[in-house]
């Protein structure tokens, strides 16, 4: 490969880059609802007037690549060569369009510029096209030797002429403001123009091509390629509809280093081969094998990833962070909940904003509102060997400098335990003056002195953390709470069952001194106490587990038996039990459905007047049973019934807890069933239970556990 060669290789793979970062610049839609609502302001209000931005960045991502194939052939056969002679017309006359939409972008359509409506641009393009194709399909075999005449001098000298003229035109009638956003690009285009005139007017007096100003051409054409760049960067009005991309900049930037290294890299291999004798060609084979290695290396290192994202932050972007990028990947890490603890993507999202590669994040005890801090976690980051903590002097000097320390200035003694900490970030308390914990940050891979631009967004993101940490301590702060609200209404339903069964022993003491020679009621007398015992170490169980793990099935009639015979005493209104002689099952222990019943029935004998009988009737229907038990009482009106009859804590009974029919509903709900109360003031109350059959509710009630 020859030097001519391997200079306008370079030009390809700078062109190249070039070409990719506008092409992608041009197809890439405004980000913001402000950039595209200027953008439709700005075009109604001129009217049409100007070019879009993004047909300024097409016009030179097509120039460039043109230019970059223009180059590779070159590179390749010869610059006198059929086809480097009509890229290199395709190529100038891209430019030449270029330079118009330049003008059209920032001078306006209605000046005294070269009036070409972009709607003859494209036939003017194919116009050129056109014979230039004809003349290649022409050629029967397309040979390296072909080369070009005298009218592919006299098209390039014209094209060349009139590129300065339309830039020196555009030049002369923009505005001062305008001249400043458009004078890099417009001396790189006439820096080309200038060139081609001063290469082929040579040719034309000596009737040949220098070789030394072919040469020079390739580094003229390097040396003007980021003049479009830096152009991109100056355009204001592209900022308000066309954002540069850091991450477009950022490959286009590694690619053109690698192009670069892996170019000097078999420059190298070519002088081994052709001053090394034997051993030139293995070392050439070796040196090239190594760049792609080196390359690779570069590919997958951080550190130097880092430095390079640095250089292209310091020299491309007037900001350092893309910040709707910034922020969704902030929302992004912390919702992550199935990529590690909280408190690591804590570390990893502050982390990442200044590429730190470890960090450790401190945390203060949930119960101990003025309590010290504790490690929580670490990232990447070596288990410390004493439990060090911040102490309350270096969480005051936080707060007092905004939140934020360097280490290395910081001079507090805590921090010496730490010698890999770089910055050291407080993670504001919404709710307190002092922080809810801080976070640990080692140097960054590639080191840069952070300034406010960092710091605030260290903040920002360190509020956003805060916010999150709150709302977990929120919310396990609120299922304690719900834990303790579960225990309490447990022990009142103890509680109130402790006093049913107090009053059963009660009315059986008080029968004993004028039954207890009755051999029946001394039988009677000892299931009663029995039954208590039972029920008392249902509850004890109840406080420690208060639902069971399996689901258990109750057959209703045999406990309706059996609690009505209990409850069946002298002195008592009488019980009539009522059924359809069907027996079915519901999905309830046989514990929650006695305190049911219980409750009920004992609220009809304390309701029940003398003489009258209390019925239980029991009715089994397809899918559901239905219990009534009925009172022939004092009734109840429809308000209390609304109003109070199932608030807790509200009765109507002297030394009541008010939480009887409560716990009644929420058993049978929690069932899978209902209660209904009907009730006539005078006349007596029946309550309706509907209870699901086992079959039909097994199914949902496993399915919610």
């Amino acid at each position: 490969m020859t030097p001519t060669s391997l200079l306008y290789l370079v030009d390809a793979i700078v062109y190249l880059g070039v070409g990719g970062f506008f092409l992608l610049r041009a197809l890439r839609p405004a980000s913001h609802a402000t950039s595209q609502a200027y953008s439709t302001l700005y075009q109604t209000s001129e009217a049409g007037r100007f070019a879009s931005a993004a047909e300024l960045a097409a016009s030179y991502g097509i120039a460039a690549m043109v230019t970059a194939l223009w180059s590779i052939s070159i590179a390749f056969t010869s610059p006198l060569n059929l086809v480097s002679a009509v890229l290199e017309i395709i190529q100038a006359f891209a430019w030449l369009v270029a330079t118009l939409a330049l003008g059209r972008r920032f001078v306006g359509r209605h000046t005294a510029l070269i009036p070409i409506p972009s709607r003859i641009i494209a036939p003017m393009i194919a116009i050129v096209a056109l014979p230039v194709i004809i003349a290649i399909s022409l050629v029967p075999t397309l040979r390296a030797d072909i080369t070009i005449g005298a009218d592919a001098v006299d098209l390039r000298l014209v094209l060349a002429v009139a590129t300065m003229v339309v830039v020196e035109n555009i030049y002369r009638n923009a505005s001062d403001e305008a001249r400043w956003h458009m004078n890099l690009p417009s001396i790189a285009i006439a820096g080309m123009a200038a060139f081609a005139l001063l290469l082929y007017g040579d040719a034309v007096l000596r009737h040949q091509l220098s070789a030394s100003l072919i040469d020079g051409r390739a580094i003229v054409y390097a040396m003007l390629a980021p003049l479009f760049l830096l152009a991109a960067r100056r355009q204001r009005r592209w900022r308000r509809s066309l954002s540069l991309s850091r991450s477009a900049v950022f490959y286009s930037t590694a690619l053109l280093l690698s192009g670069a290294f892996l170019v000097g890299i078999s420059a190298a291999g070519e002088v081994f081969r052709r001053y090394g004798a034997g051993w030139g060609f293995a070392a050439e084979i070796a040196l090239i094998f190594t760049g792609f290695i080196g390359v690779a290396i570069f590919a997958t290192s951080g550190s130097a990833r880092s430095r390079l994202k640095i250089m292209v932050l310091d020299h491309f972007f007037a900001r350092r962070y893309d910040y709707q990028h910034e922020w969704a990947r902030c929302l992004d890490t912390l919702g992550a909940v199935g990529e590690g603890q909280l408190e690591q993507r804590v570390i990893k999202v502050l982390a990442d904003s200044v590429d730190s590669p470890a960090g450790a994040v401190f945390l203060r005890a949930t119960e101990e509102q003025d309590g010290p801090f504790r490690m929580a976690d670490v990232w990447n980051w070596p288990e410390p060997e004493d439990d060090a903590a911040p102490d309350a002097a270096l969480t005051a000097r936080l707060m007092r400098e905004g939140g934020i320390l360097v280490a290395d200035k910081a001079e507090e003694p805590w921090l010496a335990a730490f010698p890999q900490s770089w910055l050291a970030v407080a993670l504001t308390d919404p709710q307190s003056p002092r922080p809810i914990g801080l976070v640990l940050l080692a140097p960054p891979r590639a080191g840069f002195i952070p300034d406010h631009e960092v710091f605030d967004l260290l903040r920002v993101v360190a509020r956003e953390i805060s916010l999150v940490l709150a709302e977990r301590r929120a919310a396990a702060a609120l299922a304690h709470a719900k834990r303790f609200e579960e225990a309490g209404k447990r022990f009142a339903f103890v509680a109130h069952d402790i006093k049913n069964v107090s009053n059963q022993l009660s009315l059986v003491l008080s029968n004993a001194s004028s039954y207890m020679d009755n051999p029946e009621f001394r039988q009677d007398m000892l299931a009663t106490l029995r039954a208590s015992v039972d029920k008392i170490n249902v509850m004890l169980a109840r406080l420690k587990a208060p639902f069971s793990e399996t689901l258990s099935m109750t057959r209703p009639l045999d406990r309706i038996r059996l609690i009505t015979d209990a409850a069946s005493m002298p002195g008592r209104p009488a019980i009539l039990l009522d059924t359809d002689g069907q027996d079915g099952a519901v999905a309830m222990e046989d514990a929650s459905f006695d305190a049911i019943i219980s409750h009920l029935l004992d609220n009809a004998i304390d309701a029940s007047v003398a003489g009258k009988s209390i019925s239980v009737r029991l009715r089994s229907y397809p899918g559901h049973i239905k219990i009534e038990i009925a009172d022939q009482g004092v009734g109840m009106s429809a308000a209390f019934i609304h109003d109070s009859l199932f608030r807790p804590f509200t009765s109507s009974k002297q030394g009541g807890f008010g939480l009887g029919a409560f716990q009644a509903r929420e058993l049978i709900r929690a069932a899978g069933g209902d209660i209904e109360v009907h009730s006539i003031p005078g006349q007596g109350t029946t309550m309706s239970i509907s209870l699901p059959r086992a079959e039909a509710a097994m199914p949902q009630l496993a399915a919610q556990t």
